[in-house]
């Protein structure tokens, strides 16, 4: 998001300004120094940092050099007020690194107001010296938490020219970028015997990304796994100065700038510290995609199918992916549109992946970040992307044991429709079973079986239905931030958590009255209505009726954060049964924070 204009006003003197030009302005990114200011609050003390810690997209202080030289400047009045440090080209706002490190010196300092953090622009790297200046201002409750704001800059004195400086070695086109980042993503090795190749042996899941050494190695998630090694703070830094660290700041410094246009739309930080697990690979390709160009960082991607010809027209697959696993031919687009994310890529239906494996896929890390901790991962959302009820059924469960915010969707018969089901516990109060009951009674009861595949749906049925469901992941990544368009969306969603989408003004003739009869008075000669979606709201089966007995999966207890840890092995099929069995089963959880929801206070008056 862009950094919020306050009316503070950063003051320096001329000779500390062309201090920073001289050793930041004239090097390329990233390179540093600290700054310190008078009693009448002008900028007159610039430290250049000689021995700090630089790479091509990270700068980490000399702390125990400028611990030191803060305790000289104490002696004689000069205040520590703050960084300077250069970005790459193009980068003119603090990262997610500086805010966090912002909010650890504020919450040192206590009586500092807020932090001086200007961020430079270099001569080598852009042809022009130049400032933006930046605070870090800390809130009240907790100083580690911080709020990055624009501020004026102002030279007080004459000063050296600054502006556009031609040099023969000015980086038109980043090739240093370009140069340190694999154009295919490290993976472990190949197996080439059947015997290895099995299904939930592990050893068809590959990773994609540029931590092999560092996370892939010792990681559970691989089969080759070296023994763990617990790092200790002074071997995270050491392990950023790796070869692997080094693809990888180069790697987020080129995906920021893919991603430049989309600051100011949505939360970017969020969103790249998301991980999504995806169950289907073939007609959500185009979401997963698109996923990666907006910023999302980490993908876990199950699939057991391999790219055919009909999934040229159907799923844009490309024609040299044919005969490979969806799931390789994914991770292989999402890492070039994406040089910073990790994917591991499973070529394995969910069926064989039990529910303790699939913890690992939750909470093992993909990526080293080493201002994030071990695990740069801070939210994980499952999305089923697949027209199979029992993988639908599965994923639906495994969103339930595990707590997860979990998406779904199904496209019908020829494209002329599609539905999306989304829950976020907590706040949606049906599950998925609830919402498509009828569906498991036609499958469990009656025998239904389903035929509908992708012949004569148009290509872009499956990508209308992709846009809606990117709508709701972005709506769904962004829950609990405060960003003012996505932050609060899926709460003003709350119980909607059914949406249809018509892509044939006959849709209600093949799929039942759904829109017409919602939209009566809106009709008249003059209107046509087509590629529309309804959000229709939802309540959980809780008993209420005969047709509507107890819900097997959450027990209609309108709470889903209940339904955490309720399945003994989430692999085997709950059947319906009449005698609450299921909700005795739920209500037996320990989870006493949750207060008595509406839905269960009808139950028990029923």
């Amino acid at each position: 998001m862009e950094p919020k204009t306050n009316n503070y006003q950063m003051l320096m003197n001329a000779e500390t300004h062309n201090a920073i030009r001289d050793h930041i302005g004239q090097n390329r990114a990233e390179r540093g120094g600290m700054l310190g200011r008078d009693s009448d609050g002008v900028i007159r003390h610039f430290e250049a940092d000689h021995k700090g810690r630089c790479n091509a997209a990270a700068y980490d202080p000399d702390i125990d050099y400028l611990n030191g030289v803060i305790k000289g400047w104490k002696t004689k009045g000069i205040e520590f007020c703050g960084f300077v440090h250069s970005h790459p080209p193009g980068l003119v706002h603090p990262s997610g690194h500086d805010r966090w490190y912002a909010g650890e010196i504020l919450s040192c300092f206590k009586r500092l107001e807020y932090l001086v953090i200007p961020i430079v622009q270099t001569i080598p790297d852009t042809g022009r010296f130049e400032i933006f200046p930046y605070i870090a201002m800390p809130e009240k409750e907790d100083r580690k938490q911080c709020n990055i704001l624009k501020t004026s800059l102002t030279v007080l004195e004459g000063l050296k020219k600054s502006g556009y400086f031609p040099t023969d070695n000015t980086l038109r086109r980043q090739d240093w970028i370009q140069k340190d980042v694999p154009l295919v993503q490290s993976q472990y090795p190949e197996h080439s015997s059947t015997e290895s190749k099995k299904a939930g042996s592990q050893t068809t899941w590959r990773y994609y990304g540029n931590f092999e050494h560092s996370i892939w190695k010792s990681s559970p998630l691989n089969p080759n796994q070296l023994p763990a090694v617990k790092l200790s703070f002074p071997a995270v830094i050491h392990a950023t100065m790796s070869q692997s660290f080094r693809q990888q700041a180069a790697a987020m410094v080129l995906a920021q700038r893919y991603t430049e246009r989309q600051r100011s739309g949505v939360d970017l930080e969020s969103l790249d510290q998301t991980r999504l697990i995806l169950i289907g690979a073939g007609g959500g390709s185009s979401l997963i995609r698109n996923s990666a160009r907006m910023g999302f960082g980490e993908f876990v991607i199950c699939d057991h199918d391999q790219v055919s010809d009909s999934n040229i027209a159907t799923q844009q697959a490309e024609p040299d992916a044919i005969g490979l696993p969806k799931v390789e031919a994914l991770a292989n687009d999402l890492v070039r549109l994406n040089p910073a994310a990790s994917v591991l890529a499973i070529a394995e239906g969910i069926e064989t992946i039990d529910d303790q494996k699939f913890s690992l896929l939750i909470n093992e890390p993909l990526r080293f970040r080493h201002f994030a901790g071990i695990n740069g991962c801070t939210k994980t959302i499952l999305l089923v992307l697949t027209d199979n009820f029992e993988a639908q059924a599965r994923g639906h469960r495994l969103g339930l044991q595990f707590g997860l915010p979990t998406i779904c969707a199904q496209e019908y018969r020829e494209g002329r429709g599609a539905e999306v089901t989304f829950t976020v516990p907590g706040v949606t109060p049906a599950c998925h079973r609830c919402i498509t009951a009828s569906r498991y009674s036609a499958y469990l009861k009656e025998g239904y079986r389903n035929n509908v595949t992708s012949a004569g749906a148009p290509i872009f049925a499956a990508e209308m239905l992709n846009a809606v469901l990117g709508h709701i992941l972005l709506a769904v990544a962004h829950h609990g931030t405060s960003h003012p368009r996505w932050g609060s969306m899926i709460d003003r969603l709350g119980s909607r958590n059914l949406i249809r989408v018509r892509m044939d003004p006959d849709f209600d003739q093949f799929f039942g009255d759904t829109f017409n009869k919602r939209l009566v008075g809106a009709k008249n000669s003059d209107c046509f209505f087509m590629l529309d979606s309804l959000f229709l709201p939802q309540t959980p089966d809780f008993g209420q009726t005969p047709s509507r007995p107890v819900c097997p999966d959450c027990g209609g207890t309108g709470d889903l954060r209940y339904s955490i840890g309720t399945f003994d092995d989430t692999t085997i099929m709950r059947q319906d049964n009449t005698d609450y069995e299921c909700e005795r089963r739920v209500r037996t959880a320990q989870h006493p924070k949750y207060a008595l929801t509406a839905y269960e206070s009808a139950r028990r008056t029923a």
